[in-house]
């Protein structure tokens, strides 16, 4: 008997046990089974007036005012190099010289031939005034002397041509050639590059290309001069854009002896093109929904709960990271500025403080 009242028991016992787990097994699968309702969290801050001046900023990269390729125009072997890459020459100074024996010796004959033609015409001249020469006998030397003039201009040209100049004052950024080398009219022999007065290249957007004109005055930085600013002048701006629908202009500066600027460096350009306003402005990044039809989250109190509100709003410029609001946002609102992508219409949020 004593044993069967154990055994019940422990029947008992387990079968307790097993309804206990049972019942909790089905409230965890019911509590599984509702919906996770979790409030989001955002950031806010009020809508306020700022003073806002348009400025009209495009990227683009400095280039040489004058850059030059200097081209031979004549042939023969170079016998001498004056220059190196990195010197400084000016405008004139000799970079190469060709071979010139048989040019000073064509020179040579020519200037001779020049000089007995103006010898015969001379005396021509004299032997007509006496009725001692014909008409035709001097006609016949005056186009002699034309003659041997063009071809000692000639001469003497192709052996001023043996010393090879450079045809601007600049800096020596390339030289193809070495002694030795055998060059032909038309080899490249040097670059010289002038950046005492430099451009910025840059293209500016057909919305805003407008505003500018040739001869405004624009500010000028260099990504390598944070904290310096150069003046310079617009030069040009074409009457023709890309596919992109972006104009090319050129800016005309003069270069810095303390932030000297070289060709290939990046810089970029600023001009003010409207006066100083005041302006609703919002982060950019406030913004939702297309450019076409963009919105903004606000939070306002109903029954002491802070309720998520979507707004349609009209936009105006851009000005750095912000955006002006023309219509639908009035001054002192408190605008969602982080976390409205998990936001919703008429939903509950919690203001981040």
């Amino acid at each position: 008997m004593k044993t069967a009242r154990t055994l019940a028991l422990a029947v008992v016992v387990i079968g307790g046990i097993a309804f206990l787990l049972m019942r909790n097994k089905a409230t965890m699968e019911a509590k599984a089974e509702q919906p996770i309702v979790l409030i989001p969290t955002v950031s806010t801050e009020l809508v306020e007036e700022q003073a806002l001046s348009e400025n009209l900023e495009v990227q683009g990269s400095i280039q040489a005012q004058n850059e030059v390729v200097v081209i031979a125009e004549t042939q023969g072997r170079i016998t001498n190099i004056f220059t190196k890459l990195g010197d400084r020459v000016g405008q004139g100074s000799p970079l190469v010289k060709v071979d010139s024996v048989l040019k000073y010796s064509g020179y040579i004959v020519a200037k001779a031939n020049y000089d007995k033609a103006k010898r015969d015409v001379e005396r021509l001249r004299e032997l007509r005034k006496e009725n001692n020469a014909s008409e035709s006998e001097l006609e016949s030397a005056e186009l002699g002397l034309q003659n041997a003039k063009a071809q000692f201009i000639a001469a003497e040209r192709q052996l001023r041509d043996a010393v090879i100049t450079s045809p601007i004052g600049g800096t020596v950024v390339e030289r193809p050639v070495s002694l030795g080398t055998m060059i032909a009219p038309g080899t490249p022999v040097a670059t010289i590059v002038d950046v005492s007065t430099v451009k910025l290249k840059a293209n500016v957007p057909e919305q805003e290309v407008l505003k500018l004109r040739v001869g405004d005055k624009v500010r000028v930085r260099a990504d390598v001069y944070p904290d310096a600013e150069f003046t310079g002048t617009v030069s040009f701006i074409s009457i023709k854009g890309d596919a992109a629908h972006n104009y090319p202009i050129e800016v005309v500066l003069q270069n810095s002896g303390k932030y000297p600027l070289k060709a290939g460096m990046s810089a970029k350009m600023s001009r003010q093109t409207r006066e100083s306003r005041q302006a609703l402005m919002i982060p950019r990044l406030a913004v939702v929904g297309s450019v076409k039809s963009p919105s903004v989250f606000v939070v306002e109190t109903e029954q002491g709960k802070m309720v998520a509100k979507l707004k349609n709003i009209v936009v105006g410029v851009e000005n750095g990271t912000k955006v002006e609001v023309v219509s639908g946002l009035q001054r002192g609102e408190r605008l969602v500025v982080n976390g409205q992508n998990n936001a919703r219409a008429g939903a509950e949020v919690i203001v981040q403080q």
